[in-house]
This record gives C-alpha cells, structure tokens and sequence, in this order.
C-alpha cells in the first residue's frame, strides 16, 4: 500500500518527519491510501488530487510505502492498532482507507492512546518514505516498490 505525500499538510520538510497530528483522520473517516494493483492513471489522478487543492499550495514529497503485514503488526495487549480496507473512492478502484481501533479504556486514556499509536505510527513510516517530486517519477517508484 502507498500513502501519498504533500508538504506541508503531511510532511515537514525541515524537520523530515511525517506529521503525526495529520494522522488524527484514522480515527474517523480513515487515512486514504493506494493498494497494489492501481493503474497509472489511478494514482497519477491521486498525486493531482493532493497536489492540485485551491485552498494551500501542496508539493509532492513522495510516499509511504507499507505492507499489511506491517500494520498488522501492530498489536498491543491483544488490542490490533490499525486495520484496512478496500473502499472505492471516486471510481478509484484500488483505493483503501487505513483505519484505527478505537482502544477501550476512559475517554482521557482513549485519547492519549490514540496519540501515542498516531506518533509511533509516523515514527516507523519515516524509514518506508520514497521520496520524489516528480509524479512520474514517484510512479516509476510505487512500481519499483510493488504498488
């Protein structure tokens, strides 16, 4: 799976860390990503999607570049972090949003596991970048990655 990266709404160039409070979506309405199998012109239209807004100037960083394997890993007291799924997404057919469990506990101790997930989760993505401003090269790239 790929997340595609933009600056500065998910990346801070000069610290080069994936921000963590920009993760807070994959506790609601889910974190959008590219599954293996998408056609060029699929995330090609994703890459336009992020960089291309009216509302802030984007630029593309890159992408992170993630097996399922590697966030089913993510298991702590019996409880998994992160799960995914296939969702369509504007006739993007190999689109899926990467979602976080709800932990149980307090609302105070939900909140600061949730925080913790999201920062160790940004944390572990940092080394997974493939870094390109280029969208056909990044494309070339995800393609060389297995996307």
């Amino acid at each position: 799976m790929a997340r595609i990266l933009t600056s500065p709404d998910s990346y801070n160039e000069e610290t080069s860390t994936i921000l963590a409070g920009k993760l807070t979506h994959i506790y609601s309405m889910g974190l959008s990503m590219i599954r293996q199998g998408a056609s060029d012109a699929e995330i090609l239209q994703t890459i336009d999607d992020l960089t291309s807004t009216e509302v802030e100037t984007r630029v593309l960083v890159g992408a992170i570049v993630v097996s399922v394997e590697t966030l089913r890993a993510y298991i702590e007291d019996d409880q998994k972090w992160f799960g995914v799924y296939a969702t369509d997404d504007r006739g993007k057919l190999h689109h899926i949003d990467m979602l976080g469990t709800i932990p149980a506990g307090t609302r105070s101790a939900i909140k600061k596991a949730q925080s913790k997930r999201r920062n160790k989760l940004a944390e572990d993505m940092i080394p997974l970048v493939v870094f390109s401003e280029d969208p056909n090269e990044l494309l070339s790239k995800l393609r060389d990655a297995g996307i």
